[in-house]
């Protein structure tokens, strides 16, 4: 019986033992890399790291970290799946001191995209100035149809073309500065024949981008089906959009835009959206603007936006507003929505501005419509379903 007992005992061991081995051999490897080291070499040696970005992205394999000291890094970076890439360290330190506004880690090269995300990437990058050095044309951040990307803790500023773009994929954003990107938006979705698009921008900052286009300015939500293939059913693209600051771009604080224009096949295409705690302000056009288009009896373009606790502020010039809504069919195929309360809206030429819009529902109580200088609410059409009660207005 007692070597039964010990057999049984030694087993345990064993099985424990393996356990141990495998957990010992699956961990996460972290590689290192400082602008003022000598060497290119991929390292996992904090005292002596490389100073190549993109080597070290090559040498990881997923749940791998790749922390980057301070400094100046021309380099273009291709993320890679399950590879998180952190900016903010201390030169000089071994990797133990991070503060990303103290210890910035610039990415600038002198041609194309700063940051891709290739298809079937998730990936996040957290701790970098994005700053393109490229004469024209190029994106600070650009993410291919089916990446899923994470930028934390970022500055992307100062790029030919646009911050970030995404097509048909998800992104998220938070705690960053997106700004004076030129050419086009601070960020830029398009969704085309996509469902299940998110969009999520969160305590971030976005700020004088764009170059007075119609579609240009701070987040540019486009989710349109166009392609008269029958390929088309219902697609919902969600945006939360929570606790920024989003002032001074050229047009648009934010526009959420959906199009629908192929007759072989119903369907809704709908943009859910929450705007909730942002202080919108001084965009040269329109603080939140929301468009739907339809060209089908049996297919809908429907905006519905959740709009809550919002400071909404001088879009002064003439016809300027601060919500700006438009549909752009006589009948249901186009549809707007908003609903929400504790909204600041003032300061604006137009408070609320309904421009030739057939249906929509606008419910928004609860807060200040005030000193909007040539109207508080202006509703073109009378069959809209209009309630701005309980708000104070100011006198």
């Amino acid at each position: 019986m007692c070597v039964n007992v010990l057999k049984r005992y030694s087993m345990r061991l064993c099985m424990i033992a393996g356990i141990l081995f495998t957990g010992l051999n699956s961990y996460a490897a972290t590689y290192y890399v400082d602008a003022s080291s000598g060497s290119a070499a991929a390292s996992t040696n904090p005292a002596a790291p490389g100073n190549n970005i993109p080597n070290a992205i090559t040498a990881a394999v997923a749940t791998d970290n790749v922390f980057v000291a301070q400094g100046n890094y021309a380099q273009n970076l291709t993320m890679k799946n399950g590879v998180s890439i952190y900016g903010g360290y201390q030169t000089g330190t071994s990797f133990t001191v991070r503060n990303v506004a103290l210890y910035v880690s610039t990415l600038n090269p002198a041609a194309t995209n700063v940051v891709t995300y290739n298809a079937s990437v998730t990936a996040t990058i957290d701790g970098f100035t994005i700053d393109s050095a490229a004469a024209a044309a190029t994106w600070g951040v650009y993410c291919n149809a089916g990446s899923v990307a994470t930028v934390n803790n970022c500055k992307v500023q100062g790029n030919p073309q646009g911050g970030i773009s995404v097509s048909n994929a998800p992104l998220t954003v938070t705690n960053s500065t997106i700004q004076t990107n030129t050419e086009e938006n601070g960020i830029k979705v398009d969704w085309y024949e996509y469902s299940g698009g998110n969009l999520s921008v969160t305590n971030s900052t976005i700020s004088s981008n764009g170059n007075g286009g119609g579609n240009d300015g701070g987040i540019f939500v486009y989710m349109y089906d166009s392609g008269w293939n029958g390929n088309h059913g219902n697609r919902t693209g969600t945006v939360t959009i929570t606790g920024n600051t989003i002032n001074s771009n050229n047009y648009n604080g934010i526009f959420l835009y959906t199009y629908v224009n192929d007759y072989n096949s119903p369907g809704t295409t709908l943009i859910n959206a929450t705007v909730s705690n942002n202080t919108i302000g001084s965009n040269t056009n329109y603080g939140l603007r929301l468009n739907a288009s339809g060209y089908n009896t049996s297919m809908m373009a429907r905006v519905s936006a959740t709009v809550n606790g919002n400071t909404i502020q001088n879009h002064s010039g003439a016809n300027d507003a601060g919500i700006y809504t438009v549909t752009a069919s006589t009948d249901t195929r186009s549809q707007i929505v908003i609903a929400g309360s504790g909204n600041t809206i003032n300061g604006n030429y137009y408070g609320i501005y309904q421009n030739n819009s057939y249906f929509e529902n606008i419910t928004l109580t609860e807060g200040t419509i005030s000193g909007n200088t040539n109207y508080a609410v202006l509703n073109q059409y009378a069959s809209n379903v209009l309630n701005v009660a309980n708000n104070w207005w100011g006198v």
